[in-house]
C-alpha cells in the first residue's frame, strides 16, 4: 500500500488535493489510496514558490525539483497526484512517470460515489458538482471542471481539459488531448477527434475531425458547429 503522496504543482489546485484527503478520507480505498495516515509532500519546479499556504492558513514547504523528489521515493509505496490544469505540463509528467508510479484520481463532492463505478483510468482531477451517468467511461489525466454533465455511455479519452458547465448528451465520444471551453453542449452520438479545441459556448451537432480548432467569428452569437472549416486549420 502507498504511504507517500507527492503533489506535483504548487498552485491553488493543491487545495483540491488536500481537501480531497481530508473530506474523502473514508472513501480513499475507492480512489486507490490507503485510508491510513500518509506522508504528503508538495513539489514544484518554480524556485519562487517556497511555501504553499492552504485555505486553512497552514503553510506547507514546497520542494523544487520534480525529478529529484520523485526519484528519491520507491514507486511501490508512493503515489503521485497532479494539482495543475496546465495540460501540456500534466501530459509530460504523466508520460514520464506513469510507467513506474501510480497516479491518484482526485475529486471532491458527492459524485465521487458514482465515479468509482465508472470505467476510469488514473490521474484525473474532478471538481465539484460533476454528474456521471450509467455506462460513461473516462481515460487518464483529464481535468473536468465544476458542473459538467457526462451522460450515459459517453466515452472520454485521455489528456482532456473541460471548462465548467459542459454538457455531453448520450453516447458522445471525446478522444485525446482536447481543450473544451466553458458551457459547450454536445448533441448525442457526436465524435470529437484528437487535438481539438472548442471555445466556450459552442453547440456541437456533428462530429469534429482530428486537429481542428474552432474559432468564434462573432462574439455576439453562440456558434453552432459545423461552420466552414478545414482539417488541421482554425475555423474562421
Amino acid at each position: 500500500m502507498e504511504k507517500n503522496l507527492i503533489i506535483i504543482g504548487a498552485g491553488r489546485g493543491v487545495d483540491v488535493v488536500l481537501g480531497w484527503l481530508k473530506l474523502e478520507r473514508e472513501k480513499l480505498e475507492i480512489w486507490g489510496v490507503p485510508g491510513e495516515s500518509m506522508n504528503v509532500l508538495i513539489v514544484d519546479d518554480d524556485p519562487k514558490k517556497e511555501r504553499f499556504t492552504d485555505l486553512m492558513g497552514t503553510a506547507h514547504p514546497v520542494h523544487h525539483s520534480v525529478s529529484k523528489m520523485v526519484n528519491e521515493f520507491d514507486p511501490t509505496d508512493t503515489m503521485l497526484a497532479l494539482s495543475m490544469s496546465n495540460m501540456p505540463g500534466r501530459r509530460k509528467i504523466f508520460a514520464e512517470y506513469s510507467p513506474e508510479f501510480n497516479f491518484a484520481n482526485v475529486g471532491l463532492g458527492d459524485y465521487s460515489v458514482l465515479f468509482w463505478g465508472l470505467g476510469a483510468g488514473c490521474s484525473n482531477t474532478l471538481f465539484r458538482g460533476i454528474i456521471f451517468e450509467a455506462g460513461a467511461t473516462i481515460g487518464d489525466n483529464n481535468v473536468i471542471s465544476s458542473g459538467c454533465v457526462i451522460n450515459h455511455h459517453c466515452k472520454i479519452g485521455s489528456g482532456n481539459l473541460f471548462g465548467p458547465g459542459c454538457l455531453l448528451s448520450g453516447s458522445v465520444t471525446i478522444r485525446d488531448n482536447c481543450t473544451i471551453g466553458s458551457g459547450v453542449i454536445f448533441q448525442p452520438r457526436v465524435v470529437v477527434g484528437n487535438n481539438v479545441t472548442i471555445p466556450s459556448g459552442c453547440v456541437v451537432v456533428r462530429s469534429i475531425p482530428d486537429n481542428t480548432a474552432i474559432k468564434i467569428k462573432s462574439p455576439l452569437g453562440s456558434p453552432v458547429y459545423p461552420p466552414h472549416y478545414k482539417r488541421g486549420n482554425r475555423i474562421e
